[in-house]
């Protein structure tokens, strides 16, 4: 009986014999990712039982190197090492380590369906929020309500949560170059599901500018937005046909300071004014905005023999809603300002006729009511001819008749 005491005393303490004295839900914990591998594949320390009053510290890059090292490096975990004691730690995330699941369990806080709640636990704290300085107003709550997120909630799972964008272990601030949503890389983050648009983007005028290094170029989130991504369909869409001239191409296309270093010229307020900008403001969504006309992701400059606004590929632009347009439309400007501005010829000839023909109409009109109205004040006497004693009208009838 002794022996096997002394056997019972040096082997490894089973999970069982830990829950004497740790409350621990075992059914539960044996359920979890690491349900297998007991209390001591973490508490590696503890050999035997009794054991020490403060046993070392559980280190998870034991198995968890990669993602351990990752973290050091990442956002949380810098600031972790700055002793922002709030910053997230494994468990933040991933929850308790006796009830870890995986990433595909439909309850795991890293699912994709529940990350939304698990980043929102700091990143939708308005306190956390103040007491960090984190500019972005309701990150979380704007994800939500976007179309990632709705996807995400229906159980989309091929819909990009916050990891998809920012990544897990690995997150890095914005201003990092090496960040996933550092502005020289989002494209090759929105890529990673929307590859075909990427590599349209990236030959673009707007892509090229980006590579060089231009912190004005737009990128996909310049466009679309960040966590607010909505439909094109969606009124709210800042790529919807009634806002993307004005809202989103003219934010950066009317902007002054940016039409004074890259000479943008008037266009802006010259679509307004057209007859497709008075349209769209009208209500009417099939008239041709920005992208209907420089398309979306593969705008290029008119020089370039692949634009649609090409002078080679006009026609067929504008052909797609006027059907039969001959290959003169090449020939004249497109954008031309009403008020302001130096005008085609054409236009100047069309105002100076009604410049001439409106007041020689109205003129003339005046001129011949006004003789009219002479000849009658002129024949208040009886007339003559037909004896007539009674006047068919009154003073205030000739007079507005006029």
């Amino acid at each position: 009986a002794g022996l096997m005491s002394v056997v019972m005393f040096a082997a490894a303490p089973t999970p069982k014999d830990c829950t004497a004295c740790h409350e621990v839900d075992l059914a539960v914990f044996e359920a979890s990712k690491h349900g297998s591998m007991g209390c001591v594949g973490c508490h590696s320390s503890i050999t035997s039982l009794p054991h020490a009053d403060k046993p070392k510290p559980v280190n998870c890059a034991t198995c968890h190197d990669d993602q351990v090292k990752a973290y050091a490096k990442s956002v949380h975990g810098m600031a972790r090492q700055k002793g922002m004691a709030d910053s997230a730690t494994c468990q933040s995330c991933h929850g308790s380590a006796h009830k870890i699941q995986g990433a595909s369990q439909p309850t795991s806080p890293v699912n994709s369906k529940n990350l939304a709640d698990t980043c929102g636990a700091c990143h939708s704290n308005p306190e956390f929020l103040a007491k960090h300085k984190i500019p972005f107003a309701k990150p979380v709550e704007a994800y939500r309500l976007s179309v990632h997120g709705r996807e995400v909630a229906k159980g989309n799972s091929s819909a990009p949560s916050c990891s998809n964008c920012h990544g897990s272990h690995d997150i890095l601030a914005s201003k990092d170059p090496k960040a996933r949503v550092n502005r020289a890389n989002v494209a090759d983050t929105c890529g990673v599901c929307h590859n075909d648009v990427q590599a349209i983007y990236a030959d673009s005028v707007h892509g090229l500018a980006v590579k060089r290094g231009s912190n004005d170029s737009p990128t996909c989130t310049g466009c679309h937005g960040e966590h607010s991504i909505l439909a094109p369909k969606e009124p709210g869409s800042l790529v919807n046909p009634a806002r993307v001239s004005t809202v989103t191409c003219g934010r950066c296309h009317g902007d002054e300071r940016m039409n004074s270093r890259y000479d943008f010229g008037d266009k802006v307020p010259a679509f307004q004014d057209s007859f497709h900008g008075l349209a769209i403001r009208g209500g009417q969504k099939t008239a041709a905005n920005c992208a209907g006309c420089h398309g979306e992701h593969n705008s290029l400059p008119s020089a370039d023999i692949r634009s649609t606004i090409s002078p080679a590929n006009l026609q067929k632009t504008c052909g797609q809603c006027h059907p039969g347009l001959g290959d003169k439309i090449s020939q004249g400007k497109v954008h031309v300002r009403t008020a302001g501005g130096a005008e085609h010829i054409s236009v100047q000839w069309i105002r100076w006729a009604y410049y001439a023909l409106i007041p020689m109409t109205i003129g003339f009109m005046l001129f011949h009511n006004g003789l009219d109205w002479i000849a009658k004040l002129r024949r208040h006497k009886p007339h003559h001819g037909t004896g007539e004693q009674l006047p068919r009208m009154n003073k205030m009838f000739r007079i507005t008749h006029g």
